[in-house]
């Protein structure tokens, strides 16, 4: 890991309400000891690579909005994407469900906010992480990888940049836990974003397009990309090992689902489906190990 000095600094305060922080920014850190990232109730710090070197991120909740202070060589385009996406339009205003079970949840935990963030790359190498394995082991590589292979800027720990990971062999990612397929993932994704960045004001279906391209990103991550990286309201990540279970249970009270129900069921909410699936775990909803019918009421 090697140091860098920052100087440039920038700082706006950008109105939105309501705005929930822990809610808004989940998985923006991977894992309580992710050395790249901290989150509380009221404040995130995030350190990544900006396109000419290591670039820190405060956002502190203030009355009626959020204060926004970046440090580091790209500032001012950081700050002006970043204020970008809180003043997008991500459908809250509009989303006023019929559904009992889903405007309880609405109700029940505002400020859930989608903000599309400039950390991308961060996005995508930390979901090739977690592809196929425990999300504990997964925040573990990516600890080990910050730390070895990244840099340090004002205390935090920087993912390596998209070039450098580029540059790198299998083993070097295996050596820290990483299984061959998702190392070669991770390369041949960091080679692709070097030829065609995504970008904050990416489409949707033009990232969708550029991600599905890339070996070893299937449904799942491409989903969750956009929906955690570019704030697409209607990301819907199939192929996840317990997703379809919760939705059914949430919806129906049936124990099992599948891919296609989820679809299905979740057809009534198409342009806000990720924010559904955000509250459904904002709501802790989980399928119990045995049926139980008086549950199953309770969540209608």
């Amino acid at each position: 890991m090697h140091s860098e000095s920052m100087d440039l600094k920038a700082t706006a305060f950008v109105a939105v309400e309501p705005l929930n922080f822990r809610r808004t920014f989940s998985l923006q850190n991977l894992g309580s000891y992710d050395p790249t990232a901290s989150l509380s109730e009221f404040r995130l710090c995030k350190a990544f690579f900006s396109d000419n070197g290591p670039c820190t991120v405060e956002i502190v909740a203030e009355s009626g909005g959020a204060s926004i202070h970046v440090c580091g060589p790209d500032s001012s385009e950081v700050l002006q994407l970043l204020s970008a996406g809180f003043g997008r339009d991500d459908g809250y205003a509009l989303f006023d469900p019929e559904h009992a079970l889903v405007s309880r949840m609405h109700r029940r935990f505002p400020g859930l906010r989608l903000l599309s963030v400039p950390w991308l790359f961060d996005i995508a190498c930390s979901v090739v992480l977690q592809q196929r394995v425990r999300f504990v082991d997964a925040a573990k590589s990516w600890r080990l990888i910050a730390n070895k292979y990244g840099a340090e800027t004002h205390g935090m720990s920087v993912f390596p940049s998209v070039s450098f990971v580029a540059s790198m062999e299998s083993w070097q990612l295996e050596e820290l836990g990483v299984d061959g397929k998702r190392a070669r993932t991770l390369i041949v994704m960091a080679r692709e974003f070097k030829r065609r960045p995504l970008r904050f004001d990416t489409p949707f279906a033009e990232a969708r397009a550029m991600l599905q391209r890339i070996p070893g990103i299937g449904p799942w991550s491409v989903d969750y990309i956009l929906g955690y990286g570019l704030a697409d309201p209607d990301a819907l990540p199939v192929g996840d090992l317990f997703l379809p279970h919760i939705v059914t249970y949430a919806f129906t009270g049936a124990m099992r689902g599948s891919d296609d129900l989820m679809v299905e069921i979740l057809e009534q909410f198409r342009g806000q489906r990720f924010r559904v699936v955000r509250l459904l775990a904002e709501a802790g909803i989980s399928v119990p190990r045995t049926y139980s019918p008086r549950v199953a009421k309770r969540i209608q």
